[in-house]
């Protein structure tokens, strides 16, 4: 999306999360120490976000890092080859990112528009509402 000016305001991009799988993990806490060395995340850090979602199905992914660095996918992808990291999956996610300093013009652009909008009544061109009329009328101007 660009501004008037031209300017990216938002741009689509692709980024990369790292997940645990639980489902398919055989020792969490080997798995926990292993990673947070491998993407160099405090271990701490890493297995703070895993008790957070302790709670939930062991099928649903555990996200580590959102927006990984190409460094720490690649680090991940060669020790999942090496089957090191086997339960730690690497995705590739859509994303859109925005400059914080254009929120105000997004925000003002978007309010601008929606208040400009047209009923659909202004859009109809006049030609095409002059050559209908009603039923009643053509019955009165053939006689």
């Amino acid at each position: 999306m660009f501004d008037r000016d031209g300017r990216v305001l938002v741009e689509n991009r692709h980024s990369y999360s790292i997940s645990i799988v639980r489902e398919h993990t055989k020792d969490l806490n080997r798995t926990v120490r292993l990673l947070a060395s491998v993407i160099r995340v405090d271990e701490k850090h890493v297995r703070d976000i895993v008790d957070r979602h302790r709670r939930e199905p062991a099928y649903r992914p555990i996200t580590i890092v959102q927006d990984a660095s190409l460094a720490q996918v690649a680090a991940v992808t060669a020790r999942r080859l090496d089957f090191e990291l086997p339960d730690v999956v690497v995705e590739e996610v859509p994303t859109q990112a925005v400059s914080r300093n254009d929120w105000p013009r997004i925000c003002s652009a978007t309010s601008a528009r929606s208040t400009t909008r047209r009923s659909p009544k202004t859009t109809t061109s006049r030609a095409a509402t002059s050559s209908v009329r009603p039923a009643s009328r053509r019955s009165t101007t053939r006689s």
